[in-house]
């Protein structure tokens, strides 16, 4: 007959607590003076043993984080670190004559937690298992390098002034011709002269006497245009009658013409400008003036060469062709504007018109 201590060692995870034992009762007779034997499971003894179920081992010890890595020009991103290897669970203390604790569980990538040891008298409690160490995390490329700027190039020399040309001599002045012959004197035998005259009271063939005749010279009555502030915009007419106290308007009007007083010619313009905001940066923007007279539908050119490059101004134009008119006729002038690179802004304008009669 085989004894117990020839037996094979039970492993540790067929010790639970239904596992059966063979136990001897001194006491009991009822099978053999000597004793009486019985099957017991494992958990039948744990009043007997007063020892404690062994506990879970700690947490192992989190892997330290990976460094960052340093920025490429685009970086090549490193390869993610593997992950730790959790540490196994530490061994229950063997109880003694006071049970021994059971092994704690492997902690795998969710551990298996052991099982409960037998509670002896006192058991030992085993240590847990350190948590695996957390991979490094891959090293970022390194950042590109900036190409450096280009060198401008130098400047041009400035060309050479070619030499000034000499001027030629000057003619020699013409001969003055001879002064012609004083007329002969005629004789008026038809009374005193007074007044415009064509003398067809009568001449005499010698000698002309003439006392208390009366020159009377060309008037001039000068008429007075003008506009309030204005921001005229590219290509654009505007007509300016007598309303000052309005802005130019890109129609005409019966209601801002000028009725003339006097028959006679408009012979010169003075403008007169104001700029109250931007003034123009193109030397060769020009606007044009013209006078118009809207009755008998003619006109005469005032200027085609007006700029606004300063905030003021103050021009007179003599009219090159001065433009005829007749009591009562209506005029106005217009305004022609140019495609501005910076339009002038806020301008005000006023014109005296001169009627020679």
């Amino acid at each position: 007959m085989a004894r117990l201590t020839d037996k094979t060692l039970a492993s540790t995870t067929a010790i639970t607590p239904t596992t059966l034992i063979y136990i001897v009762t001194t006491g009991d007779t009822s099978q053999n003076s000597a004793g009486s034997g019985y099957k017991a499971e494992l958990q039948q003894l744990a009043s007997i043993f007063g020892g404690t179920s062994g506990g879970s081992g700690t947490s192992g010890i989190n892997g330290s984080s990976g460094t960052s890595g340093i920025d490429g020009t685009s970086g090549i991103d490193g390869t993610s670190g593997t992950s730790g290897i959790d540490g196994t669970g530490g061994s229950s203390g063997t109880s003694g004559t006071s049970g021994i604790d059971g092994t704690s569980g492997i902690n795998g990538t969710s551990g298996i937690n052991g099982t409960s040891g037998i509670n002896g008298t006192s058991g030992i409690d085993g240590t847990s298992g350190t948590s695996g160490i957390d991979g490094t995390s891959g090293i970022n490329g390194t950042s590109g390098i900036n190409g450096t700027s280009g060198i401008d190039g130098t400047s041009g020399t400035s060309g050479i002034d070619g030499t000034s040309g000499i001027s030629g001599t000057s003619g020699t002045s013409g001969i003055d011709g001879t002064s012609g012959s004083s007329g002969v004197n005629g004789t008026y035998t038809g009374g005193t002269i007074s007044g415009e005259t064509n003398f067809t009271g009568g001449l005499s063939a010698n000698t002309v006497s003439i006392s208390g005749v009366t020159v009377n010279p060309k008037q001039t009555i000068a008429l007075f245009f003008g506009h309030d502030s204005t921001s005229p915009a590219d290509t654009q007419t505007y007509f300016i009658g007598n309303a000052i106290n309005l802005a130019a308007t890109t129609s005409g009007s019966d209601s801002r013409r000028v009725i003339l007083p006097k028959t006679g010619n408009i012979v010169r313009v003075d403008i007169c400008q104001n700029v109250g905001g931007t003034v123009q940066t193109g030397a060769t923007e020009y606007s044009t003036f013209t006078i118009n007279n809207t009755t008998q539908s003619t006109q005469s050119t005032i200027t085609t060469t007006y700029i606004y490059t300063a905030s003021t101004g103050n021009i007179a134009y003599d009219l090159v062709s001065p433009l005829q008119v007749t009591v009562e006729d209506k005029v106005e002038i217009r305004w022609t504007t140019p495609a501005w690179v910076i339009n002038p802004t806020s301008i005000r304008q006023q014109m005296n018109v001169y009627l020679e009669y």
